[in-house]
């Protein structure tokens, strides 16, 4: 499917199309030959294949874990994808969360800086 991708602009309704098909019985594989399929068949554009292609991968991610999450997601990721992971979420019926990743990283370190040993070190 990957010759089928013309560049890499998110396409909202190619990503809700991915996502709707990620809400369909059967395994990841198929899905992929679906969204196949339906390029070669003209029901989805050139344009809207990778969007789509994301929403099925992140669609299928969140659905298939859905169960031993509860009811939220904590997103840290660049805006984009964050916000790629955001609709998602609202699509399948889970609250999101979004942090900033330099905000999180900042605060693991600060957290984790007290607990090193620094005679280790000496």
């Amino acid at each position: 499917i990957s010759t089928q991708m013309d560049g890499d602009t998110f396409d909202r309704e190619g990503f809700l199309q991915g996502l709707d098909l990620a809400k369909q019985p059967g395994a990841l594989t198929n899905a992929l030959f679906q969204l196949r399929t339906r390029y070669l068949a003209g029901s989805i554009a050139a344009s809207r294949v990778h969007s789509a292609a994301s929403g099925l991968l992140i669609g299928h991610e969140l659905l298939s874990v859905r169960s031993g999450i509860g009811s939220g997601v904590l997103i840290c990721a660049a805006p984009a994808l964050a916000e790629a992971y955001a609709i998602a979420c609202r699509h399948v019926g889970l609250e999101s969360l979004t942090i900033d990743p330099e905000q999180a990283a900042i605060a693991g370190l600060l957290v984790l800086a007290p607990m090193i040993d620094h005679d280790a070190f000496s």
